[in-house]
């Protein structure tokens, strides 16, 4: 099983103490959940627009992304979104102030193979697309053929918090 609350690492003065984290009003976050059938949402990229079209409604608003246990090959459906121009090639968003939670790094496997043969989605594409204030753990990210795992703008202005744990 995984948790039933996201702890992640708090940066306060280093990286020392864990803590659950909560939206700005100090509730808990928003749960929902990935899975083949009875959650909230079977794929994750649909789970991740959700959050995202969410987020410009309420950006203070903290939400917490549950992925069932198993494997989950999204290279067809982030191939597909990238060609019709719904994400950019810097990869699935996961959107500030979001926690995306597998069920441990054996249980939740999340895969992106591309086999095609474009040279602009090898060297641009990256699987999740990481600014700031938001967390990926418990999970394991196979890829192959795309140029990131994990894209991330370490020179963002904004950013302020990100946490890659477990993976």
């Amino acid at each position: 099983d995984y948790q039933t609350n996201a702890y992640i690492r708090y940066k306060s003065t280093g990286w020392t103490s864990w803590r659950p984290r909560t939206n700005h009003t100090g509730q808990a976050p928003t749960v929902i959940t990935v899975k083949s059938s009875g959650g909230n949402f079977t794929t994750i990229p649909a789970a991740l627009k959700y959050v995202h079209d969410k987020f410009d409604d309420n950006p203070n608003l903290r939400w917490l992304i549950k992925i069932d246990p198993g494997t989950y090959d999204i290279s067809d459906e982030v191939i597909t979104l990238i060609n019709t121009s719904a994400i950019n090639k810097q990869g699935l968003f996961i959107p500030p102030n979001t926690t995306v939670c597998g069920a441990g790094k054996d249980k939740t496997i999340i895969r992106f193979i591309y086999s095609g043969t474009s040279d602009s989605i090898m060297s641009n594409v990256s699987l999740f697309n990481m600014p700031y204030e938001s967390c990926l753990m418990d999970c394991s990210l196979i890829v192959k053929n795309i140029r990131y795992c994990i894209h991330s703008a370490l020179n963002e202005a904004a950013m302020s918090e990100k946490y890659i744990d477990e993976l």
